[in-house]
């Protein structure tokens, strides 16, 4: 019989086995309308990996956060797989099973702690299933779609691995705590660290810690819940508040909604993850915010309902067993973050947020699930459950094949929903539909009359049909809701440059910059009118300017050269042409102005091979 850590690992081991081949079918995913351009398709950020890029990710929020690991992580997966979503699928695979695994081992060395014959073969075997049953259900559970299916979600897998890594850590030092060396103290510490800047969710690991005192090590005491803990609260402070400064445009004032309203929401919220967890159906990408007029309506009142019975069934039972209090405080902890007291965004509650908190419950449901006489029984029972939950999943990963499929799935589900109709909008655009494009986002706007996000892409809709003049008219309306919106003032320049009304679009251009003095296309833009207008002062700082807010992209390089070449400067011209075409091997312009700039210069050889080379790649053709 193999010995009970062996035991343990075979199981755990099994668990992420079957975890890996049921999100296979994800590997065929796309990327999705829905961060996934701000964390990857668009963010020239990730693209070139050096000491600029580690200098920066550690001092500037990405998408609103602030996830260091988790941006280095996206930067390693360009490296390896470009734009190819393959890659990116792949490692959220990865790490969800590698998870699995942890949840495994976890669960089996919290359910030996607490056996009474934790000597006994018998008892590996017990420790063994249940991190078994775990493991499965943990990995398997619908719930967790989102977070792996998912690109931008990368940082849930991430962190959650980071974080059960720290609780692993502390286990073993707890059990070990008469060593002189604090070690495993130390690599708790570690992933910690590691787990908030992936994510900052993990803030809540200390107050799980001092919930392991209390259960199962029976050991919570001021000292250990202070002094013992304080490096880690340290840390908690710290991310939060870093958190609270990349969110800080997204927080909505209580003036928007109220004290007592967001913690109705919270209590709701408490109660959908546990309806979901038993009744994993109906999920979706998006759950609207209620209606103020029925936040405090029947489901508030079940929920609330729901909730207190829960908590005192948990603390009477305390004195008898303290693993379901236990449970319970692991749930309400980890949940606190995005339950809805700090109110980030339109959503009610996401898929994605039940990632932490339902494992205590998972881990809970496998302990209680050994408790049966026959071993037999309660392997049946996981195979019977893990199938069933193999086939939701299984349905839910189609939703996230691409933002059709996801959009639609939650159009089916709520037609008017103005959010899915703006993000299924997107998706029409990009693939050139603008007609389909202007439809959704019409009806976003005229279910949300204050959707400034939806009339802009409006506009950008128009414009690309040539309406310049509904553009124009449209981008004004999204300016009203929002005057300090960077990117509507651009596309109105645009649209204003397109009908050569290049005053006004210089004017926009400056609105735009004025409103986000880092936004580099801005500059870009405006530079070219200075061209066109023959200022080439005034377009030289802008395009020097632009490539200092971002030295990796080729265009302010290119635009450089083309400014310098007309104002007959042929070396600075030559200069930035070179280093256009370095950053952007495939830039066929880049490669025809330096033919340009050479022929200015006399060196007849040079342009010729750099007009044959631009030619070669405008033909579709691939360069020597």
């Amino acid at each position: 019989m193999k010995s009970k850590p062996a035991l343990i690992l075979s199981c755990a081991s099994l668990s992420s086995l079957a975890v890996f081949i049921v999100y296979l079918p994800s590997l065929a995913n796309g990327f999705v309308l829905w961060d996934d351009d701000l964390y990857v398709l668009q963010n020239r950020f990730i693209r070139h990996l050096g000491e600029r890029f580690l200098r920066m990710v550690f001092t500037t929020p990405v998408a609103s956060n602030w996830h260091p690991l988790t941006v280095i992580a996206y930067a390693v997966d360009y490296r390896l797989w470009g734009l190819n979503p393959f890659g990116y699928h792949l490692e959220n695979i990865i790490l969800h099973a590698l998870n699995a695994f942890l949840v495994a081992v976890l669960a089996a060395r919290l359910y030996e702690i607490k056996a009474k014959d934790s000597s006994s073969s018998s008892s590996g075997v017990s420790a063994a299933l249940a991190g078994l049953g775990a493991g499965l259900l943990f990995g398997l559970h619908p719930l967790h779609v989102e977070s792996v299916s998912w690109i931008s979600e990368l940082k849930d897998v991430l962190s959650f691995f980071f974080f059960l890594l720290s609780i692993l850590a502390y286990v073993r030092y707890v059990l070990n705590v008469s060593r002189t060396s604090k070690r495993d103290y130390i690599m708790s510490f570690i992933f910690f660290a590691a787990a908030l800047m992936s994510k900052p969710m993990a803030i809540s690991l200390p107050f799980v810690l001092i919930t392991l005192d209390f259960y199962p090590f029976e050991r919570l005491s001021v000292r250990n819940a202070t002094i013992e803990k304080a490096p880690f609260f340290v840390l908690s402070a710290a991310s939060a508040i870093l958190t609270i400064l990349a969110q800080q445009d997204l927080l909505r004032p209580l003036s928007e909604l109220s004290f007592p309203e967001r913690a109705a929401i919270a209590i709701r919220s408490y109660a959908f993850y546990i309806w979901k967890m038993f009744s994993p159906t109906g999920l979706l990408p998006f759950y609207s915010l209620p209606a103020r007029s029925v936040i405090f309506d029947y489901v508030f009142e079940v929920s609330l309902a729901v909730i207190v019975l829960i908590s005192v069934l948990s603390v009477v039972a305390a004195r008898k067993n303290r693993l379901y209090l236990a449970t319970w405080l692991y749930y309400v902890i980890t949940l606190f973050p995005v339950a809805g007291l700090i109110k980030v965004g339109d959503q009610s509650a996401a898929d994605r947020y039940s990632y932490y908190p339902l494992t205590a419950f998972f881990i809970l449901a496998s302990v209680g699930a050994c408790k049966l006489r026959s071993r037999l029984n309660t392997a049946l029972a996981f195979a019977f459950v893990a199938a069933v939950l193999s086939f939701l999943t299984l349905r839910q990963e189609k939703i996230w094949r691409n933002s059709f499929t996801l959009w639609n799935a939650e159009l089916s589900a709520y037609p008017d929903l103005p959010t899915a109709r703006n993000q299924r909008g997107l998706a029409n655009m990009q693939n050139g539909a603008y007609r389909q494009a202007i439809s959704d986002f019409t009806k976003a706007v005229e279910g949300a009359p204050d959707y400034h996000e939806a009339w802009n892409n409006l506009g950008v809709a128009y414009y690309k049909t040539g309406a310049y003049s509904v553009a124009i008219s449209d981008l004004t309306r999204a300016l009203v809701g929002a005057p300090s919106y960077a990117e509507a003032y651009n596309n109105r320049a645009n649209a204003y440059s397109s009908i050569k009304d290049y005053p006004k679009a210089i004017e926009d251009y400056t609105a735009a910059i004025r409103s986000n003095p880092a936004y580099g296309q801005a500059y870009v833009n405006r530079g070219i009118l200075y061209r066109i207008t023959g200022e080439y002062g005034r377009a030289i700082d802008d395009f020097t300017t632009a490539r200092k807010l971002d030295p990796t992209d080729s265009l302010p390089y290119t635009n450089l050269g083309v400014t310098y070449l007309l104002a007959e400067r042929y070396g600075a011209a030559i200069e930035n042409l070179k280093a256009a075409v370095t950053l952007a091997p495939r830039n066929a312009a880049a490669y025809y102005y330096l033919g340009n700039a050479y022929s200015k210069t006399g060196d007849a050889g040079r342009a010729s091979a750099y007009y044959n080379k631009a030619a070669r790649l405008s033909d579709g053709r691939r360069g020597p």
